[in-house]
């Protein structure tokens, strides 16, 4: 996380909503015909970084003693 950018409690409920779209965008993929392992790779990349995001933020929150 950059310096100066503190997050709260909002943006992680926010992050957490986004990484369910997991599931819709599995459905999708799985739907289309054509896909290649490089499309299952795209979205595996992005939701480890949407994840690795969300934890970054939860510590965050724990360091700053702001999930109460």
């Amino acid at each position: 996380m950059e310096a100066g950018n503190t997050k709260n409690r909002f943006d992680m409920e926010q992050e957490i909503m986004q990484a369910w779209q997991v599931l819709d965008d599995i459905r999708m993929l799985s739907a289309r015909e054509g896909t290649t392992k490089e499309d299952w790779d795209a979205v595996i990349r992005l939701y480890q970084i949407r994840f690795e995001t969300l934890f970054e933020t939860f510590e965050q929150l724990i360091k700053d003693r702001a999930l109460l």
